[in-house]
Order: C-alpha cells, then sequence, then structure tokens
C-alpha cells in the first residue's frame, strides 16, 4: 500500500497541469461508468430458438432502441456492452462526461475521437435491456465511407458486444444450419451430440479458439464483427492479453512469421483491406488458399488466409464461423463445434481487382502487388461505353467485382486525385 501511494505522490509531482487534468477527467467518466452501470437491468430469455438476420456477412439481432426499431449488429469481437457511432460531421447527442480521447487505430496513430456515456432500454426476443450504458463515439469528420456496401450502416448503427451478450453465466447456441440463437441459464444442459469439442479460451475481452496452421497453433479472436475468413499477421512480436481467475491482467508474446506459411501459390495484393476510426486501411496483403487448417477433430480444414501488415491478432471472421454451429458455454469455459457445410473456395486470380464507389467516384480499391496496367485509386470513368454516375455507380461496382469483371468488360480509367 505504501508502495503505490509514492507512487501516486511521485505521478502527481511530475505531470504537468494538462496530465493532471486528463487524469481527472478520465478518473471522473470512470465513476460515472460506475454509478450509470449500477442502474442497469439486464433480462435474457432462456430456452428458445429465436431467429437473426444473417446477411452473409454480419449477425443482426432485430430489436427497438428506446422505441424505435433497430437492426443492432453483434459483434462478438468488442468487449463493450454497447456501442454507438457517429460520423465527425454529425453531432454528437447530448450524453453523459462527454471527453476527447486519442486513440491508435490500424490506419494510424494519435486519431481524436469524442467519447460520451448514454442510457438506452433495448426489447428484443432474446434480451430486455434497462438502462444499458451505451459508448457514445464521434469518429474524425474527414473519415471516408464507402457507398453501395453495408459496413458504413454497421459502423454507424447500434452494436452489441461480447461482454453483455451473452451473460456471463449463460450458454449460448449458435446455429447457422436454421439462423437462430438460443440462450442457456448456467444450470441448463445442452446437447453436444454431433459436436466436438474446441480448445478456447473464454473472458472478458472476448471468445478465443485455438487453430493450427501448417501444424503451428494461433489463438483466433472468434470475431464475428469481422467479414473474412482467418486472418494473421506476416510477421512479428505482438502481446497476448487475457485475465486469470481473479480477474488480474496477463500478458504473454507470440510471434508470427510468414516465412514458416509461404505457399507456391500465394497472391499480394495492396488496396484497402478494412475501415476503422480514422477511415480507410490500406495494407499489402498476402492471401493464400490452404488446406492445412486443424480446428478440434478437423483437419485439413480449406480456405483463405489473409496475412496482413496491420493485423497484430490472429482473427476467425464470418466466412469461417458460418461453416459452424457453436456452443458457447461462458459459465464452464467451454466452445463446442459441429460443421454445417463443406468448406469450398475460389481460386485468387493473380489478375484480380476491387473497385468501391468513394461518394461521386468509382476508384479501384484492390489491385495485385506489381500491377503496371492500373494505379490503385484510379477513377472508373466509364464501363463498356456508359458513364459511371450516380445511378449507376452501385450497379458498375457489382459488375467490375464479379470474377474476370475487368477482363470480361471494356474500362476507361482516370488519374487518381491527389
Amino acid at each position: 500500500m505504501k508502495k503505490i501511494l509514492l507512487y501516486v505522490i511521485l505521478c502527481v509531482l511530475f505531470c504537468s497541469c494538462k496530465s493532471l487534468w486528463n487524469l481527472a477527467k478520465t478518473i471522473d467518466y470512470g465513476l460515472t461508468l460506475i454509478r450509470m452501470n449500477k442502474k442497469t437491468e439486464l433480462t435474457y430469455h432462456y430456452g428458445e430458438k429465436k431467429s437473426f438476420i444473417y446477411d452473409k456477412k454480419s449477425i443482426f439481432i432485430p430489436c427497438k432502441i428506446n422505441d424505435s426499431t433497430h437492426l443492432l449488429l453483434y459483434d462478438s469481437g468488442l468487449s463493450e456492452e454497447l456501442l454507438k457511432v457517429y460520423p465527425g460531421n454529425v453531432k454528437l447527442p447530448k450524453t453523459r462526461k462527454t471527453m476527447k480521447q486519442t486513440i491508435e487505430t490500424a490506419s494510424k496513430n494519435g486519431v481524436v475521437v469524442k467519447r460520451g456515456l448514454k442510457h438506452y432500454n433495448i426489447e428484443s426476443d432474446l434480451f430486455n435491456f434497462k438502462k444499458i450504458v451505451g459508448y457514445v463515439m464521434s469518429v474524425s469528420s474527414d473519415t471516408i465511407f464507402l457507398k453501395c456496401t453495408n459496413i458504413a450502416d454497421k459502423k454507424y448503427g447500434f452494436i452489441l458486444g461480447w461482454y453483455s451478450f451473452p451473460k456471463r453465466e449463460n450458454t449460448m447456441l449458435l446455429n447457422f444450419s436454421d439462423t437462430t440463437i438460443t440462450l442457456l441459464n448456467s444450470g441448463d444442459i445442452y446437447d453436444t451430440t454431433d459436436f466436438m469439442y474446441v480448445k478456447s479460451k473464454l473472458d472478458g475481452n472476448g471468445i478465443y479458439i485455438y487453430l493450427m496452421v501448417d501444424s503451428i497453433e494461433y489463438e483466433f479472436n472468434f470475431d464475428t464483427g469481422s467479414n473474412g475468413f482467418l486472418s494473421l499477421s506476416q510477421n512479428g512480436k505482438h502481446k497476448k492479453i487475457w485475465y486469470d481467475e481473479d480477474g488480474h491482467t496477463k500478458w504473454d508474446y507470440f510471434y508470427m512469421e510468414y516465412e514458416n506459411h509461404k505457399k507456391e501459390n500465394d497472391t499480394a495484393m495492396v488496396g484497402i483491406t478494412s475501415i476503422d476510426a480514422s477511415g480507410i486501411v490500406v495494407d499489402t496483403v498476402i492471401f493464400q488458399q490452404t488446406n492445412t487448417i486443424t480446428m478440434g477433430d478437423l483437419d485439413s480444414i480449406k480456405g483463405k488466409i489473409s496475412y496482413e501488415k496491420t493485423t497484430t491478432y490472429p482473427r476467425a471472421g464470418m466466412q469461417f464461423i458460418s461453416n459452424f454451429d457453436w456452443i458457447i458455454d461462458r459459465s464452464g469455459k467451454k466452445v463446442y463445434a459441429k460443421q454445417i457445410k463443406k468448406i469450398e473456395y475460389k481460386n485468387i486470380s493473380p489478375n484480380y481487382y476491387r473497385v468501391d464507389a468513394f461518394d461521386s467516384t468509382l476508384q479501384i480499391s484492390l489491385l495485385p502487388v506489381g500491377e503496371t496496367e492500373y494505379e490503385l485509386f484510379s477513377i472508373v470513368d466509364s464501363v463498356n461505353g456508359e458513364k459511371v454516375n450516380a445511378e449507376n455507380i452501385c450497379q458498375m461496382r457489382e459488375l467490375l467485382n464479379k470474377e474476370n469483371g475487368f477482363k470480361n468488360n471494356k474500362i476507361v480509367v482516370l488519374t487518381p486525385k491527389k
């Protein structure tokens, strides 16, 4: 205790006035959160299958939030209870203890966001939440959004995180075979017939499943907020953080070397890989088709692994997760899976391109490394003689993003905007 007190005194003595002011605001923010959480009432509905909406990319739960109808995106990779994000050019609604914070994102450091706390009432077939604390966040006003995709809708709608769903004492049966969720209480018995046990870790930060890639074991975050199959970092030393049974923070390190997994037909691409609070993330990604993935009793699993520079933690996304039904037992800290369909993958063409709609222009957003014919973010002026405009931009995007879209259509491009 004396050492802790001495440490606090030294911090106070050596901190600047600005730092002390920020520290005081952070403490006040945390105390407000604690007081608001005391008013929260969480009720869960047990024992019955309830349908969710699956758009081949994400899980949405129909609900009412403060008496308005919404599709609530379920993101098991999000540790907060509830998140509501606004673009910087939209006025942040009235919240409790609004504060500015500088964060680090995949695409850049020093991104300033505005945060606040707000109570919400949420009703659904799976749960009723009264006065649940929502983390309201406003991102940079110069963040770029893509049209013709539901990414922006996800990012700026309500997002339900892992911390409150399912409850820590509950079990969740997440079935993609019939797109249903069933919640079970801690005393309820579930049937594991035809399911296999999956080595896993469940803590306050989320679900982690252990998979082998080329006989090397990695801890993958089970992330329903990610659209991909499996993602790994290309290279480097990465910190692994978890909580022990007493709630103490622990950490270790793991090393990732792409050279340990390199295959002859790997394809390197450069372009937009994701969107975060600072905007679009441009990365060089190595895509690999492999059948060397092992999970539980299943080996030789086929799939596409993306090796990314900006990824710091292995991630299992919806293209992987949706091939199975899952039993996620938070109380017993166990995970089971049952394969419901054969996993297939398409060959990655070395001549593959992708386009995306940026406001009023259609631009090349992904292309092979070493490409000489086209330049990243070149503007597609016309397709098959038809000018790209606001009315047909989404149709043109869909046409060019089909397999061999660039090969089978005549396109005219303009130099990228600086």
